[in-house]
Order: C-alpha cells, then sequence, then structure tokens
C-alpha cells in the first residue's frame, strides 16, 4: 500500500508530533506521544493538577542501557515555550532534548539559548537529517499515517 508523504516544512501541532515520533518508531525507538504528569490536589485528593506535558519521548534499549529522547515541537516557538521545556527537560533527564519551531521569530536567539542548555533547536524541514541516519520514506509515512489513526 502506498502511503503519501506530508510536507514536513508545513507540519504543525499533532502533525507534526505525529511525524517526530514516526521518525523515531521508524528507527527502532519505542515512542510515547503526547504525554501528561499529574498530581493529586492538596486541598481535594480526589482531583488531580496536570503539571506538564511532552510532545515525544522516544526510547531505545539495549542489552546493558537506555537511551531517552524529549522533543517538543512548537508552530511558532517563543522564549516561554523554550524555557517551559527547559524546565520539563531537567525534570525528566532524558538523554538528549530537541525543540522544534516551525516559525519562531526568534529563532537564532534560541539555538544560540539551546546550545549553553544542552537543547538542540531546529526547524521541521531539518528532522530527517537530525533524527534518522537511514531514511527510509515509505516506513515513516506508514508510520505517521498509523499513528494518526
Amino acid at each position: 500500500m502506498q502511503f503519501t508523504t506530508p510536507n514536513i516544512a508545513l507540519l504543525s501541532g499533532d502533525e507534526l508530533e505525529m511525524y517526530v515520533a514516526a521518525i523515531f518508531q521508524t528507527n527502532g525507538y519505542y515512542v510515547m506521544s503526547d504525554l501528561w504528569w499529574s498530581e493529586a490536589s492538596t486541598i481535594n485528593s480526589f482531583k488531580s493538577i496536570d503539571i506538564l506535558q511532552a510532545d515525544v519521548l522516544a526510547y531505545f534499549f539495549t542489552p546493558f542501557s537506555v537511551n531517552s529522547i524529549l522533543v517538543e515541537c512548537k508552530g511558532g516557538g517563543t522564549f516561554v515555550d523554550f524555557f517551559k521545556f527547559l524546565g520539563i527537560a531537567e525534570f525528566l533527564n532524558a538523554s538528549s532534548s530537541f525543540f522544534i519551531c516551525s516559525n519562531s521569530p526568534v529563532f537564532d536567539e534560541l539555538i544560540k539559548l539551546g546550545e549553553n542548555k544542552g537543547i538542540k533547536v531546529f526547524t521541521p524541514k531539518n528532522i530527517i537529517d537530525s533524527f534518522s541516519s537511514s531514511i527510509n520514506y515509505q516506513k515513516i509515512d506508514q508510520w505517521y499515517w498509523s499513528n494518526s489513526l
């Protein structure tokens, strides 16, 4: 079966998250996406409070180690978005962290901040080159469309 390839440069929101997840799945990672962490409310124990959200968390398992990658996907990408992600990245302590933003007015500044904090910042069109050593577009497309179901 032939799947259509989405235009990576035009993806945003959930579609971008699904495509990033598909790239990792194609490369043998176990992927979780749209994750929420909640804590019980101190006022009402029957309610919970959402404390953070992550777009993509990918794990690669080997017999003696686990490599984890945290990814945040933003349509714009502001300093507020970056610093929220920085806090999440520090909390989760992933092996690597990536901040992807499509149309950020402060993109160059985010790259510089990311370099200082160990977070790689780039645009969606650089996703494949950054995450994939061998590109199998057909397999990525299959995972992408499976994730969208």
